[in-house]
C-alpha cells in the first residue's frame, strides 16, 4: 500500500468535507478514509466504539453487504454526498442530451462528475494490483435526527480500510 496515497485520499476528503461544510448551512461534514489493522468485523466494532457514532446509543448494526461493483456503489453514494449541499440551497445543474427526453443532473453523470471519479481513481491507484472486497455497513436507527452516515469498509485480510461520511446538524 502506498501511505503517501492514503494521506492524498484523506487530505481530498477533508476539502470536499470543508467545503460542503462551509456552504451546506447548518450541517457540518467530516469524511474520513481510516486504517484498522483487525479482521472486519472486529474493525466494525473498533471504529464504531470510537467514531462519531459513538454518541448515537440508538443505531443497530445490521451486519456487511457486499458490493458487486465498489466503484460504480462509490460514485453512487458520494454523488448523494458530495453534492447535498446542492440539494440544500435548491440549487441544480443539469446535462442534456441530444438523445434523451430530459436532462440529468451533472452530478449523476459519470462524465461530468469529476469530484466523485477523482476519489475513485485515488482509490483504485491506493489498492492496485490488491484483492480487496468491499462491503456496506447496514443500519438501522429509530429515529435520525439531525445526522446521517455511511461507511464503506474495504477488507484485505487483517487490513481494512474504513471510508466513514458523517453529518451532523
Amino acid at each position: 500500500m502506498n501511505y503517501e496515497l492514503f494521506n492524498k485520499i484523506n487530505g481530498y476528503l477533508e476539502g470536499v468535507s470543508n467545503l460542503i461544510t462551509h456552504f451546506g448551512g447548518c450541517y457540518g461534514h467530516e469524511y474520513q478514509f481510516i486504517k484498522i489493522d483487525s479482521p472486519i468485523e472486529r474493525a466494525i466494532e473498533l471504529h464504531n466504539t470510537n467514531s462519531n457514532l459513538k454518541n448515537h446509543k440508538d443505531i443497530k448494526y445490521g451486519g456487511l453487504s457486499e458490493l458487486d461493483d465498489w466503484k460504480d456503489e462509490i460514485f453512487n453514494i458520494t454523488t448523494r454526498w458530495f453534492f447535498s449541499l446542492f440539494r440544500l440551497q435548491n440549487f441544480g445543474v443539469s446535462v442534456e442530451y441530444s438523445d434523451t427526453d430530459g436532462e440529468t443532473p451533472a452530478e449523476l453523470d459519470k462524465e461530468s462528475n469529476n469530484v466523485s471519479n477523482e476519489l475513485i481513481k485515488l482509490l483504485e491507484e491506493f489498492f492496485e494490483g490488491s484483492n480487496v472486497k468491499a462491503y456496506r455497513l447496514v443500519t438501522e436507527v429509530g429515529w435520525k435526527d439531525e445526522f446521517d452516515w455511511e461507511q464503506i469498509y474495504f477488507s484485505l485480510g487483517d487490513e481494512v480500510f474504513i471510508l466513514d461520511l458523517y453529518q451532523w446538524g
